[in-house]
């Protein structure tokens, strides 16, 4: 069975305030990053991670001889980078426990560099907006749109216990979320 370091959030920004820089490799989607990140995390999501892009990212040598510290929202993506990263013959990683919500949580600093709502937002907006287009479609209409708001609460219980929310991975992929290549993440 396979040893995963762990390191709680206050000690990770400790250690960026008193000693040398540490490397802290937010593995979330760019849009996440956007929408508020651990001051001083570097971006790179987990869909693009390999040894090849974090040596290309924060260069060989400090891939090599640093402790890189990896962080997402709750803890998952980071495990799934350090896995990842093992099978390339990586073993200087620590996983931030609790993630950015934990780093949040605890009042540490965040650096927000989107003017849009979050992803977490904009998914709650379009939901509620959706069930009130229900509900009257099923007043006005037909009965039948009741059948949708069910099954829309469906997809909200199965996110709950998934932590995989389709509509805010589909939300992800809309322009107004998309990262142009010049402008900085």
């Amino acid at each position: 069975m396979k040893q995963y370091r762990y390191e709680q959030p206050e000690m990770v920004h400790h250690m960026m305030k008193s000693y040398a820089p540490i490397q802290l490799v937010d593995v979330r989607s760019q849009v996440e990053f956007r929408d508020g990140h651990a001051k001083g995390a570097k971006s790179v999501p987990l869909n693009q991670l390999s040894r090849e892009h974090l040596e290309e990212n924060l260069g060989p040598e400090v891939v090599e001889n640093n402790t890189l510290y990896f962080i997402c929202e709750s803890g998952d993506r980071a495990l799934q980078a350090v896995e990842l990263l093992q099978e390339q013959n990586l073993n200087n990683l620590v996983i931030v426990g609790g993630g950015t919500r934990a780093w949040r949580n605890q009042g540490l600093p965040i650096k927000r560099t989107s003017r849009l709502p979050s992803l977490e937002r904009q998914t709650q907006i379009a939901i509620g907006g959706l069930l009130l287009l229900m509900l009257a479609k099923g007043l006005l209409i037909h009965p039948f749109f009741y059948a949708l708001i069910a099954f829309m609460g469906i997809g909200l219980i199965t996110a709950g216990v998934t932590a995989k929310c389709t509509l805010s991975a589909l939300l992800a992929k809309m322009p107004w979320n998309q990262i142009s290549p010049n402008h900085p993440a």
